[in-house]
């Protein structure tokens, strides 16, 4: 209902990706017989001819690409022709968070620019312009405290990711790991303000990774 693994292969045109089962609001894509970077994309900041692309293995910033996801469909979306290479075999990941009104922001400090979320499948997107103040709160909209959440500056900058594992789930909120790099946690009070989620909020520190003047995107997602 709200999650799908999808594969297609390639054509070098513009492809309808069917089966999905609903329309997504979260996309996450690869090849899978080529090396290449992974590429995410979402509602939150737009599709559609000039889709918002993320590189997950790259600091690179928001770029829009004309040939990349053409639409969020009623089952799938629409491929356009630069992740559709004849001969190349590709995998997507959908996800499903359709609500984009009445967030609970009790207590927050930073008000969403805009949102989508879905508390029954435990995933939000958050978009959000940082106040560079250690301590912030983002409302995250799950109304369960999230295990895993991934943020990312839509400028050049590395990708913060926190989860409840890390550290061997002791203290998970001290620490962090970077999306596109392999290193091991590190330990850095401006990445999540040493300050566990909440059911409503998540704390950031003042690092530029996730909380400088900047516009950034938020994945939070919760166990259901």
């Amino acid at each position: 209902d709200y999650f799908n693994t999808t594969i297609y292969s390639g054509d070098t045109g513009t492809q309808a990706i069917t089966g999905v089962g609903f329309e997504p609001n979260f996309l996450w894509e690869a090849k899978r017989n080529a090396t290449g970077n992974k590429y995410i994309f979402d509602s939150v900041r737009g599709v559609g001819g000039s889709a918002k692309q993320l590189e997950t293995s790259s600091t690179a910033g928001e770029s829009t690409q004309a040939n990349m996801i053409q639409s969020f469909d009623a089952d799938g979306y629409t491929q356009g022709s630069d992740m559709n290479a004849s001969g190349t075999n590709y995998v997507s990941w959908s996800w499903k968070a359709e609500t984009t009104t009445g967030i609970d922001t009790t207590g927050s400090t930073i008000t969403p620019t805009s949102y989508s979320f879905n508390q029954t499948a435990g995933l939000s997107i958050i978009k959000y312009t940082g106040n560079n103040t250690s301590g912030a709160l983002v409302p995250h909209g799950l109304a369960a405290k999230p295990g895993f959440i991934i943020v990312k500056v839509l400028t050049v900058d590395e990708w913060g990711v926190y989860h409840q594992g890390l550290n061997k789930g002791i203290d998970p909120e001290d620490y962090y790991i970077q999306l596109n790099q392999t290193s091991t946690a590190g330990n850095n009070v401006g990445y999540w303000n040493d300050t566990a989620p909440t059911s409503v909020l998540f704390s950031l520190g003042n690092s530029g990774v996730v909380n400088s003047v900047d516009d950034y995107i938020a994945y939070c997602f919760a166990e259901k």
